[in-house]
């Protein structure tokens, strides 16, 4: 792992892999996660380069999850590795976070992939899910902090049923962190219409939270986007790795 240190004094770590040479991917993981979520997929990206980043709050990583400072890290972090231009890609809250870097750094990057794109409208829920979210912050300082938090690694699918695995997050990763960084992309709306860049959505057949007729919507404004789905939930990196970096692969080679 390699780590910068922020103004505000936040180390923000992140991990290199693939070829030396040539335009990489940086690459965001979502909420409860880390970095380690994209390796099987990276692992299998034909002559790349990548670098998966533990977002603030998360992993290695410190400070408190905020899309703007998330934003600030990415730019960061490809300046200290001497990067002018790189394609961006994102798992569900990661994918809002890709979509802002293009936005506020369109000379900086040159493709987008989302994947189980995560927002305010796109997700059947959401409000509950925010209620539930800042419910769970204001009652956090209630309990004693956790002294020691679990690296989890998620390569390896979860035991757990589906719909239970943010059970599983939470061993690697504060509560409040965990609903800062779903509250990011609950209180944003991931639109694309003024990305310039080429944008690639991968979502899963089985993703029960994703409103897929919005998604629809917001692609046909965009003249270089499109939209691949495949058999999987909404954790496609964890269930589904070799499928994901084979479309990424196509997406990225071509002119």
């Amino acid at each position: 792992m390699k780590s910068i240190t922020r103004t505000d004094g936040t180390t923000i770590a992140y991990r290199i892999g693939g070829i030396k040479d040539g335009e990489p991917i940086i690459m965001m993981h979502g909420a409860g996660s880390n970095h380690s979520t994209w390796l099987n997929t990276a692992g299998a990206l034909a002559g790349t380069r990548w670098i998966a980043v533990d977002m603030r709050g998360h992993g290695c990583s410190g400070g408190t999850p905020h899309l703007k400072e998330n934003v600030s890290d990415i730019i960061a972090i490809a300046d200290a590795e001497r990067i002018k231009r790189f394609s961006v890609a994102g798992i569900c809250v990661g994918g809002t976070v890709a979509l802002d870097v293009a936005r506020r750094h369109p000379q900086r990057v040159s493709r987008v992939i989302v994947v189980s794109p995560f927002d305010t409208e796109l997700i059947a829920g959401a409000l509950m899910l925010r209620t539930l979210c800042r419910v769970v912050k204001r009652i956090t300082p209630l309990f004693p902090p956790k002294r020691k938090l679990t690296l989890i690694d998620y390569r390896t699918p979860p035991s757990l049923p589906f719909i239970l695995t943010p059970i599983n997050d939470l061993r690697g990763v504060y509560a409040k962190h965990y609903c800062n960084s779903t509250l990011t992309s609950l209180n944003n709306t991931s639109h694309i219409h003024d990305i310039k860049a080429p944008v690639l959505f991968i979502t899963g057949k089985r993703d029960i939270f994703l409103k897929k007729n919005i998604l629809r919507k917001r692609i046909k404004r965009h003249p270089m986007a499109r939209w691949i789905e495949i058999d999987a939930n909404h954790h496609l990196l964890t269930w589904k790795p070799a499928e994901v970096s084979a479309i990424i692969n196509r997406f990225i080679r071509e002119e």
